[in-house]
């Protein structure tokens, strides 16, 4: 016969025993078997359970486990009968509920012709059909991913390797229609749907920060170009390897020194973490460009400035414009390689022909445009707003490109553990970091981040000199996939934040991330 009823009794549940200290205390659900006698009703993966039919879980007692002997014998003593009523107790984001559904005794399937069998009418266990794997090698394999398929790891990869498992189960409808067929089509799109992310409608008003970077961008290459160009126009640069032949240090340096030329490519070296570029000229003749020197740190920091107050996207590709100086230099790579030549100090930049600067004012010099960038539109720093409009203030901030603005929305003290500094916040620049990678990914994959859940608010410090109070928060970071806007998670960004205010002050960020 397809199927034999046999004398062990289980409610159907994967269920993991929580921590003694979790509140509320219990099991919390992470499958729902096939043939659970609790399918199709409001129970959920995630739900805790607090009791079942009158008993109440309690840290210590290790007398029961779903899924195990334990349950059996719970039931065994109850003296239940195959269908007969089970009450569960569990807590969902902290609403208490009561659900109800049946005790069902376990069943072995077999196949017409008497192999093992994963339920009736088949598949047979063993059996492999065109696939590569057994369908109970399947069957066990897609509930592990299904189950553990969570935000806590890159949901795009997730998704595309859950959709592999699509022709199988289709073909499992097809041939073996029945509930077991029925239950895994359902949990299998359940699955996708819940993996492929929440679908959002971004409209104009969403995504205007967009086109404002875009023409912020655009605008900065064309006066780069322009300014480079004019730049060029202006000076009478010559081509390096047009200067004559000379010894650098013994030979006569009046030909080449205080000329103005146009550098060519540049080969980047180092000596004990100093770095240098060095630049082929005519002949033998190398010349070299200090990367400490004032005039090329004025450049990496106007390079700095642009990636914060325009785009980030800009790459570290020079051409420049210098002055040869009258004095050689060395550097030694190791014990083998000695490179020696003139210096050239850097006159004006191009960077990735998105940036231009005019370096003879030093270090002050300033980018083209920086002294007219945009100023943005307000951001919304009210010291009332509540967590998610302080979260949303500061991803507008991020969209805006607005830094300065930005960083005020972090913490400025520190509390955790029971401690609490009142000057123990991050130093000024130590987001830099996070608000280049941040605004990569709000000008890139990002497109809109979300508040979706915000804690009730706990004190974790109250003491004479404050009462410090604190809240999570958790977050959809939105992106574009086939056509939609959709939550998703990966590496580059952070879904849990905490927020935590000073007596009754405005709320802060406490989580040391960028987005």
């Amino acid at each position: 016969m397809p199927e034999k009823i046999l004398s062990d009794f289980q409610i159907g549940l994967q269920a993991r025993r929580l921590e003694p200290d979790a509140r509320p205390y219990g099991f919390v659900v992470e499958w729902i078997r096939w043939d659970s006698g609790f399918r199709g009703t409001a129970l959920k993966v995630g739900d805790v359970i607090t009791s079942l039919n009158g008993k109440v879980f309690e840290p210590g007692q290790k007398d029961f486990e779903f899924g195990i002997y334990s349950e059996n014998q719970f039931w065994a003593n109850a003296g239940v009968k195959d269908g007969d009523p089970a009450l569960l107790t569990v807590i969902r984001d902290g609403e208490t509920l009561k659900i109800a559904g049946k005790v069902r005794a376990e069943r072995a399937y077999t196949t017409n012709d008497g192999r093992r069998a994963l339920a009736s009418p088949g598949p047979d266990s063993m059996a492999k059909d065109e696939f590569t794997a057994s369908w109970a090698s399947w069957d066990e394999s897609l509930v592990k991913e299904m189950r553990d398929a969570g935000w806590n790891r890159n949901t795009r990869q997730q998704l595309e390797s859950l959709l592999q498992h699509a022709p199988r189960i289709e073909a499992l409808g097809k041939r073996f229609a029945g509930p077991y067929a029925s239950a895994m089509k359902e949990d299998f799109d359940r699955a996708v749907e819940f993996i492929r992310g929440k679908k959002y409608d971004l409209g104009p008003d969403d995504l205007a920060y967009r086109s404002l970077t875009e023409t912020r961008l655009q605008d900065a290459i064309d006066l780069a170009m322009r300014s480079w160009n004019e730049f060029i126009a202006s000076v009478d640069a010559t081509d390096l390897a047009a200067l004559p032949v000379i010894d650098p240090v013994r030979g006569d340096r009046s030909a080449v020194v205080d000329k103005v030329v146009r550098v060519p490519e540049m080969n980047e070296i180092s000596e004990a973490g100093h770095g240098w570029f060095w630049i082929q000229g005519a002949g033998a003749n190398i010349y070299l460009i200090d990367q400490r020197s004032p005039v090329f740190s004025a450049l990496l920091y106007a390079v700095l400035r642009f990636r914060e107050l325009i785009n980030p996207a800009i790459a570290d590709r020079y051409q420049l414009v210098g002055k040869i100086g009258n004095s050689p230099a060395m550097v030694a790579i190791g014990k083998k390689k000695v490179y020696v030549g003139l210096t050239i100090e850097p006159i004006a930049a191009l960077v990735d022909e998105k940036m231009f600067i005019d370096l003879r004012a030093g270090e002050a010099s300033k980018f083209a445009g920086e002294e007219n960038a945009k100023k943005l539109p307000q951001v919304d720093t009210r010291p009332d707003l509540g967590p998610g409009d302080v979260f949303a203030g500061w991803i507008n901030a991020l969209k805006l490109g607005d830094s300065e603005v930005w960083k005020l929305f972090y913490a400025t003290w520190s509390c955790a553990e029971g401690r609490y500094d009142p000057e123990g916040g991050p130093p000024p620049n130590h987001h830099y970091r996070d608000w280049a990678n941040a605004r990569k990914q709000i000008t890139g994959p990002v497109y809109d981040v979300r508040v979706v859940k915000v804690s009730p608010v706990r004190v974790v410090y109250e003491g004479q000199d404050a009462r410090v109070e604190e809240v999570a928060l958790v977050t959809d970071h939105i992106g574009l996939f086939d056509g939609e806007y959709r939550a998703f998670k990966d590496v580059n960004v952070n879904r849990e934040w905490t927020m935590q205010r000073v007596s009754g002050g405005p709320w802060r960020i406490t989580t040391e991330k960028g987005i």
